[in-house]
């Protein structure tokens, strides 16, 4: 119950101003101060950027574009092993190294081009299923194909997401930034008041089966419940912030137009708070005893 209403107060909280007090400074160190407060916040929101992708607010900055790749096939076989990047960094993958290495080697067939790939997949998936059904996809592909201009080197759904992460560096979304760094601070904090509460739950656990408890197996049923009722309040905490900070981005400047069509800054938003609260999520979900089980059998496959 306390746990549940600390992130109920947090919820409640993080709105909040975070800084009312007026000091007087001399000018330059002012302007110092702010430029490395902007410059701090640029960087934590640069953090959550997508990964694979290079910036293009950092090419504009150069004369004539001049930071450029090389050649188009070169930027083609980069994002080609974006897919396998991912899967290289993706913390379920940390101890399938070699696993991912085999899918690499079948996937990636030494000359082959981007363009030649694609189409060994698709000729993959087009075998496991009838002619008629694939008929009727390459139909539905062909009816919402949109062209897509060539120098746009990203999907739509990452274009928009750039375009979301740009707001955010700019000195007009300075209040928003400020909000969401506060409630991750506190999501933080919270999550780990759970899993200290937790680390102490497992150690009692411990203890009474050492000393031959009867009812060894009640307070695993009281543990399930309590971890249940800890991810339902972290989950309603997210939900709560996301409807503020949509609230507070439909006023802003930066995203008055977009009010009519919200829903992919809406998403851009939940992508960008997940990457920012995945950590301490993680944290919360694992089972490092289910863990070490999975650890064990993942080596004994012998990838």
């Amino acid at each position: 119950r306390r746990q549940e209403r600390s992130w109920t107060n947090m919820s409640s909280t993080v709105a909040a101003a975070t800084s009312n007090a007026k000091e007087s400074v001399a000018p330059l160190r002012k302007q110092a101060l702010l430029l490395e407060a902007r410059r701090d916040r640029v960087e934590w929101v640069e953090a959550a950027s997508c990964p694979t992708k290079k910036h293009r607010d950092e090419e504009a900055l150069q004369p004539n574009h001049v930071l450029e790749y090389a050649n188009s096939s070169a930027l083609a076989d980069e994002e080609s092993n974006d897919g396998m990047n991912l899967l290289r960094t993706a913390r379920v993958c940390e101890s399938m190294k070699s696993a991912v290495d085999v899918v690499n080697s079948l996937y990636n067939g030494g000359s082959l081009t981007p363009k030649m790939k694609e189409d060994r997949v698709l000729k993959q998936l087009f075998s496991q299923v009838s002619t008629e059904d694939s008929r009727k996809i390459l139909r539905r592909l062909d009816k919402n194909d949109n062209p897509i201009d060539s120098n746009d080197f990203s999907s739509s759904g990452d274009t928009a997401y750039d375009v979301f992460i740009q707001k955010l560096r700019s000195p007009e979304a300075a209040e928003i930034v400020q909000g969401m760094r506060h409630f991750v601070t506190c999501y933080d904090d919270a999550a780990k008041l759970s899993l200290e509460k937790k680390a102490s739950r497992i150690q009692r656990d411990e203890h009474l089966k050492a000393v031959g408890a009867v009812y060894e197996n009640e307070p695993d049923e009281f543990a399930s419940m309590e971890d249940n009722e800890d991810a339902k309040a972290a989950a309603g905490t997210i939900h709560a912030y996301l409807n503020l900070a949509g609230d507070a981005m439909k006023t802003n400047v930066l995203w008055k137009k977009d009010v009519e069509a919200f829903e992919t800054t809406s998403e851009s938003l939940e992508t960008f708070l997940y990457q920012k609260c995945y950590g301490c999520s993680w944290g919360m979900a694992c089972d490092e005893i289910k863990d070490k089980e999975f650890d064990v059998i993942v080596s004994s496959l012998q990838f």
